[in-house]
């Protein structure tokens, strides 16, 4: 089976100013704990645990578990971001699919 192929690039948009109850926020803390995104991601991300940790999923069927969990999110209005360093205080940016798909929020 061949890997996922990234559909949204990191940066891809420009900066972001506007962050949504879907966004799923990457970083630490209660806020970004608490942000609905993120526990949405939660609660979707449970769902494919099952899937994922089972003894019949192989290796390489891995990675298209996450991307149809990335997948599941964006659909839904969501994107993976974190505040920029680059740009103003409360910007943030997209870190595109492959980031996404390397979470370490994922379960």
């Amino acid at each position: 089976m061949t890997p996922p192929i990234p559909k949204v690039q990191p940066g891809q948009g420009g900066p972001i100013t506007n962050v949504t109850s879907q966004d799923v926020i990457s970083g630490r803390g209660q806020k970004v704990e608490n942000h609905p995104g993120n526990v949405n991601f939660n609660k979707i991300a449970t769902e494919y645990c099952e899937e994922y940790f089972d003894d019949t999923t192989k290796r390489n069927e891995k990675p298209h578990v996450l991307d149809r969990l990335v997948g599941d999110i964006r659909r839904a209005g969501g994107r993976f971001i974190k505040k920029s360093k680059e740009h103003s205080e409360g910007t943030y940016i997209e870190i595109g699919d492959i980031k996404a798909w390397q979470s370490k929020s994922f379960f």
